[in-house]
């Protein structure tokens, strides 16, 4: 609630977004490092000492604490009931679910079939790190103050569907310069553009959009909805599209067979690529939900 000028809001969350992509970057190329020259198990140890630090900068910074006394809901419905807000966090919510299981299949895909090492895997994310920060603080921040967040919510959430489509296509044998690190970039560039956690044009109109105008008092609720709904559609995203890789996977062995490793290797792609098209379905009914929700 601290920025209500549509221009300084617009740059703030632009700000925002960029820093989140950022973030993404260092803890994909931090998280190769520790897996590959030390152990996985350091992985879930990182966010300890950020964790520790966040706290204290809370403990010094934030001293409007209405969360200590209050007697009302935690969440209150008038701040999900809202139209622009509540489609915002639908959106949000449904981006979320094609997203995440995606870093996991292409994970999986650059290290399993392609054999990069978890450094270098974490360097081919960097294009799409790049679309972020330029979707945000390029794209997003500046149209933000001049359109309805839906102009560019929406045109966003289709460029990251068409980047998903592209990636359908990837084989065993594809190049990454060729089928994937040009669906990083425009995934990047198309989230980004909206909503600003690790994807340039949808989440940061998005997130704005899910606390402008909250009343001061449900400042604090409608700021930490939006993260609640990027949670837990990246935890349902994983999960579902793991599934859904899995059973492709092995419905393509059984009717294939799996006589060498090559087969399972085209098998295991072939369930990567169904999990994908999933994917970008979730996208496609986050620009519909967009859309619906008619965001001003």
């Amino acid at each position: 609630m601290t920025f209500t000028e549509p221009r300084e809001r617009a740059r703030a969350f632009g700000i925002y977004g960029a820093i989140a992509g950022g973030g993404s970057a260092v803890g994909l190329i931090v998280g190769g490092q520790l897996t590959e020259y030390l152990d996985r198990r350091w992985t879930l140890l990182v966010n300890a000492p950020i964790a520790a630090l966040t706290v204290a900068g809370a403990v010094v910074f934030l001293h409007d604490r209405r969360e200590q006394r209050v007697a009302h809901p935690l969440l209150p419905m008038r701040v999900i009931r809202d139209r622009n807000r509540g489609g915002a966090l639908l959106a949000v919510g449904l981006a979320t679910v094609g997203m995440f299981g995606l870093f996991l299949f292409l994970t999986y895909y650059l290290q399993v079939i392609q054999g990069y090492s978890p450094v270098t895997t974490g360097l081919a994310f960097l294009p799409m790190t790049a679309g972020m920060m330029t979707g945000a603080v390029g794209v997003a921040a500046r149209l933000l103050p001049r359109v309805a967040p839906r102009q560019i919510l929406v045109p966003g959430l289709l460029i990251a569907a068409a980047a998903l489509a592209y990636l359908t296509r990837i084989e065993v044998g594809s190049s990454y310069l060729l089928h994937v690190l040009p669906s990083l970039a425009f995934l990047g560039l198309g989230i980004g553009m909206g909503m600003g956690m690790g994807m340039g044009i949808t989440f940061m109109p998005a997130m704005s959009t899910a606390t402008l105008g909250a009343a001061p008092r449900d400042a604090g609720v409608a700021s930490a909805t939006v993260d609640t709904a990027q949670q837990v559609g990246g935890s349902i995203g994983i999960a579902l599209l793991n599934t859904v890789t899995t059973s492709a996977t092995a419905s393509y062995l059984t009717s294939h067979g799996a006589a060498s490793d090559l087969a399972v290797a085209v098998g295991t792609v072939h369930g990567f690529s169904v999990a994908i098209w999933h994917s970008t379905g979730f996208l496609l009914t986050a620009a519909d939900d967009a859309l619906v929700a008619a965001l001003v």
